[in-house]
């Protein structure tokens, strides 16, 4: 029997996991739960993940840079102050 495919994010993004493809696996239904059962970071998780809490700290570190790119994207989206006058900011 066939077992269904879930896209697992190996840092979640509550905790500022990306969605950039270095944090994205493919696993089975059954191993997904597992992980989630056990908690993502733990030993069980990660040997389930085939990653090391090495993997997992780097994993960690380039999500928090992805996260935070992509929040500056989109402020600058947004307009940033061109210059500020008395406290008054003017945008463009």
């Amino acid at each position: 029997s066939e077992e269904e495919i879930h896209l697992h994010h190996i840092v979640p993004k509550k905790e500022n996991g990306g969605d950039n493809r270095r944090n994205l696996i493919y696993m089975h239904l059954s191993c997904h739960n597992k992980v989630h059962v056990k908690g993502t970071n733990t030993p069980e998780a990660l040997k389930l993940l085939g990653l090391t809490s090495e993997d997992y700290q780097r994993l960690e570190r380039i999500n928090l840079t992805w996260h935070n790119k992509q929040k500056k994207n989109k402020n600058e989206k947004k307009g940033s102050p061109l210059t500020s006058v008395s406290g008054v900011a003017v945008y463009a």
